[in-house]
């Protein structure tokens, strides 16, 4: 007894891993085809699932365990204060409901990043559960395996995902479970012993097949492609590679553009990849600023004094030693898909390195645009290196007051004299009660995140002839992308004297590849393309600022008292989401609960109530859609049943299946239209069944019932002899 329980515990294991490295395979293309980081939480999460299905612990410690272990993932991912702090449980609340009524209203691209995780984590939990009925009780897994092998072929074919290995694993680790799983049926259904010296027989063979056909597949010549490559197809007839990024409808392609004269609506995403970076973390990638804002966009000013410096040497712009002293510095390979004249580069710049080290740049004093400088003209520079130090900025000298005769430059302070007085009033609503620099505008940044302000690319305002662009944005429509975002705060933070300018670039990309212990691939694609908000302290120079909802800025906020980093992302940003224009997630709208209000459930009841009011209408119509597919169901319930009673009754071997399902024969008969009539025995009401679907099988099955019924024989081989008669007739009253 011993024995067996030593070996069907270790069967058990064998099968969980294999499972968990097949369904690890749905997590590994995530980081690279999605904005989604992070994703060893949800390795550690399955991975702590199967070993709990192993232990066979408790189902309630099972689901607690669980529980604790999404908590602390979400805590980790999106929480700044402690763990133990009730305050970010009011927060986690404050912000499930908020996107719970976002999920029942259909705003299912306005789900914060945190909900998502946390849906996912749900998903997770289903999945393994699933795979635990399917490997213990079904005892086959080939649907699952197929649909992995589907999974990958599909993002294989579609997305930058390359599935050649991937699909080697999933071959040889679903080939190796499935046949783990015919050997225990094999030997259930014919009562052998699962010995040490027959476990060797199976496994020996099967793993000797699987290996061989594995190296012939990869060894053996291969076939041209019979079908050409759908996705060019597929682009040209959405229009995509038409009218040069721009389809049918005349809706712009997003992309880095010249010319911000004119901001405002829709655009189409473009997955086009536009370079690619080799450094330790995601960064921000700057190209320019602007400090004109006209009420309708952005200009360029009329300063163009230039610095021109070597490779190599001292870069020449404006964020170069803002930092902290003794961090290290940290080099970025760069490399453009298509021919670049415009440099790129992180925070921190110190050096540009040409790939010939003899190259010289030219940087606009104004702008912080830097180009290559070369006498002839169009000289491209592809593939370059950026030295620099990872922002970090401290806290208490950014709350420093400016310097007695400190004199802010002018243009940062420009505002049209059409703006409207409603935007520097909100302004002054705003920073009301903050006492210096960088917690006004720490408030104007986080005033779109819980403000009812939504990340939109498709429906997207233009303002009309005598309309400001920021005035539209943040009364009327509060719906927009990141142009609207950083103009409508860099607009606020002037209108309270606070210098400040509008910062044109990339975002930090999508995560490609691991190089080595310090090196990650990233592409940025024209989905990257991004603006923000850079603010100018006398103490420290010009700092980021992100106010796009959905969007995190990378830079470091050191509090000096508590030592510890604030509002920021951590300097790995690989170990963060990505969060590119093409699908942002709220990331920020984990803080929709404000700091001076706490969380208040009737209050979230009364937001909830007075919307099912407004839209009623629509709350009735779907609720009479489900009843009326109910009612459909049920209605035609004489069409299906058969088949889940077949499905139902087809696994069961207990000495009572046979009435039960007779029983439920005599029902579906009854549901079909043939009823037996009061005083008609059995027998009789057989013959007429019989006759009606010229068929015998009702009157065999009708005699082991009387002999089960008078003679007290119970036995489940005679359900196994007379199940088939029962599901063929059965299935006769589908019709």
């Amino acid at each position: 007894m011993r024995q067996t329980k030593r070996d069907n515990k270790s069967f058990i294991i064998i099968l969980y891993i294999f499972s968990f490295f097949l369904l690890w395979e749905w997590i590994r293309p995530l980081e690279s085809i999605t904005d989604t980081g992070n994703s060893y939480l949800f390795v550690l999460f399955i991975l702590m699932s199967f070993a709990l299905y192993i232990i066979n612990i408790r189902k309630g410690i099972d689901i607690v365990l669980k529980v604790i272990f999404i908590l602390f993932s979400l805590h980790h991912l999106f929480y700044h204060q402690h763990l133990l702090e009730l305050t970010w449980i009011f927060d986690f609340f404050g912000n499930l409901f908020h996107n719970l009524k976002r999920l029942f209203a259909g705003h299912w691209d306005l789900l914060s990043g945190e909900f998502r995780s946390l849906l996912f984590f749900i998903l997770l939990w289903l999945i393994t559960y699933l795979l635990k009925y399917w490997l213990t009780v079904r005892r086959n897994v080939f649907i699952f395996f197929l649909m992995t092998v589907m999974y990958i072929t599909v993002l294989d074919t579609f997305t930058p995902y390359h599935g050649e290995w991937p699909i080697v694993r999933t071959i040889f680790i679903g080939f190796a479970l499935l046949g783990v799983l015919s050997f225990k049926r094999l030997a259930e259904q014919n009562r052998l012993a699962i010995s040490k010296n027959n476990w060797i027989r199976w496994t020996v063979p099967l793993a000797i097949i699987i290996c061989g056909c594995t190296l012939f597949a990869l060894v053996a010549p291969k076939a041209n492609a019979i079908w050409p490559d759908p996705v060019p197809y597929i682009k040209a007839h959405v229009g995509k590679d038409k009218q040069n990024g721009r389809g049918s409808g005349g809706r712009g392609t997003v992309g880095y553009r010249s010319d911000d004269s004119h901001l405002g609506g829709p655009f189409k995403g473009d997955n086009t990849v536009v370079f690619r970076v080799k450094a330790p973390s995601r960064q921000y990638w700057r190209v320019e600023t602007r400090d004109t804002y006209t009420g309708k966009g952005w200009i360029n000013t009329e300063n163009v004094s230039t610095n021109v410096f070597s490779s190599g040497s001292l870069a020449s712009t404006s964020v170069t030693n803002n930092m902290v002293e003794g961090v290290k510095e940290e080099k970025a390979v760069i490399h453009f898909n298509r021919n670049n004249y415009t440099v790129v580069y992180p925070y921190g710049l110190l050096k540009i390195v040409g790939k010939s080290g003899l190259e010289k740049f030219i940087a606009n004093i104004a702008t912080d645009k830097v180009e290559v400088f070369s006498e002839s003209p169009n000289k491209e520079l592809n593939d370059y290196t950026t030295v620099y130090i990872a922002p970090q900025y401290s806290v208490k000298e950014l709350k420093k007051p400016p310097q007695h005769g400190f004199a802010y430059p002018s243009d940062s302070l420009q505002l049209p004299d059409t703006l409207p007085q409603r935007v520097r009033d909100l302004a002054e609503k705003i920073t009301a009660g903050k006492t210096n620099e960088y917690d006004k505008a720490k408030a104007i940044e986080q005033y779109f995140q819980m403000n009812g302000f939504v990340y939109d690319q498709k429906n997207v305002a233009v303002p009309k002839k005598n309309q400001d662009y920021v005035d539209q944005f943040l009364f009327e429509t509060k719906r927009g992308y990141c142009d609207n975002f950083s103009t409508s705060m860099v607009a606020l933070l002037r209108s309270v004297g606070i210098p400040s300018r509008w910062v044109k670039g990339y975002s930090g990309g999508n995560y490609v590849d691991t190089v080595d212990d310090t090196y990650k691939l990233y592409d940025i694609t024209n989905n990257n393309a991004h603006s923000w908000v850079e603010v100018l302290f006398p103490n420290v120079g010009w700092v980021p600022f992100e106010p796009t909802i959905g969007f995190s800025n990378n830079a470091i906020f050191k509090d000096d008292e508590s030592n510890k980093a604030v509002n920021s992302t951590s300097p790995d940003d690989e170990m963060k989401k990505n969060q590119p224009q093409k699908k942002p997630t709220e990331q920020a709208t984990q803080q929709n609960t404000s700091t001076t209000e706490k969380f208040s459930l009737k209050a979230e009841w009364n937001k909830v109530w007075n919307y099912m009011k407004l839209h009623w209408l629509r709350f009735v119509i779907i609720l009479l859609v489900i009843l009326l597919a109910v009612w459909y169901i049920y209605w035609k319930r004489g069409k299906w049943m058969p088949f889940y009673l077949v499905y139902h009754y087809r696994r069961k071997t207990d000495p009572d299946t046979f009435s039960k399902a007779y029983l439920s024969l005599l029902k579906q008969l009854e549901r079909y239209g043939i009823r037996k009539q009061n005083g008609q025995t059995l027998r009789e009401f057989a013959k007429y069944v019989d006759t009606f679907f010229e068929t015998n099988a009702m009157k065999q099955l009708t005699e082991h019932y009387e002999r089960i019924i008078y003679r007290g024989r119970k036995t489940g081989v005679k359900w196994e002899e007379t199940r088939e008669l029962w599901e063929n007739l059965i299935k006769k009253t589908s019709g």
